[in-house]
């Protein structure tokens, strides 16, 4: 556990980000062409990892309780608080298999941004977006795309627990750059180049948008 906590660290706030072009691929969504920019899955695996061992150390403890012998007093109490631990850190592990908490990304189309969190969705149109900024938003490094206060904004959370990632409270497109393996400048640029050149969408899904996010400055 301690080694997936230190390369948690590492991996998220240490580690070199290189320009990964290999990480924008063209594809189309929902019949539409859009180029995406995928998240980490090592991230996901790292968590996957740390808490994976939290469920296994209290489902020992819990064990080691129960079958404690009649010296031990009130073993029931610790034991049922050391089960109900171990179900709720092994729920995280069957969600990530059941593909409800995933590595993210971001689908841009000539439309709009689609994002998939880690347990969310969100999506706006480009016209709904008055602008965008980095930012260090939630105590790490951001890309926002900040919409109108009346947009329409469609979202869903997709747990009821296990809400690493939270859907920002104000309609906007809240981009985790530590959540992702490309290097966060070309994730901002590739973002904002489409954000303030409406012209250049219509490329979006193409090779051209890719040659973009190879070139290490989609200016």
């Amino acid at each position: 556990m301690l080694f997936f906590v230190a390369a948690y660290g590492y991996v998220t706030q240490l580690a070199p980000r290189r320009r990964n072009p290999d990480r924008v691929i063209a594809l189309r969504n929902n019949n539409e062409p859009a180029t995406e920019i995928r998240g980490s899955a090592l991230i996901i695996l790292l968590v996957f990892g740390t808490v994976s061992c939290l469920a296994v150390f209290f489902g020992m403890a819990a064990v080691d309780y129960f079958q404690a012998g009649p010296d031990v007093p009130a073993k029931q109490i610790p034991a049922g608080l050391c089960a109900v631990a171990a179900l709720y850190f092994g729920s995280f592990p069957l969600l990530v298999l059941a593909g409800r908490i995933r590595p993210g990304h971001v689908v841009l189309t000539p439309n709009g941004i689609y994002q998939r969190g880690w347990t969310f969705s969100s999506q706006l149109s480009w016209e709904a977006l008055a602008g965008g900024k980095a930012s260090a938003y939630r105590g790490a490094p951001y890309v926002l795309a900040i919409a109108y206060a009346n947009a329409h904004w469609e979202r869903r959370s997709h747990t009821p627990v296990w809400k690493i990632d939270k859907l920002p409270p104000k309609p906007m497109i809240a981009i985790n750059c530590a959540a992702f393996a490309i290097d966060r400048n070309l994730l901002y640029h590739l973002v904002m180049f489409y954000l303030n050149n409406p012209s250049a969408r219509a490329e979006l899904g193409t090779e051209r948008s890719i040659e973009r996010a190879r070139s290490g400055d989609p200016r």
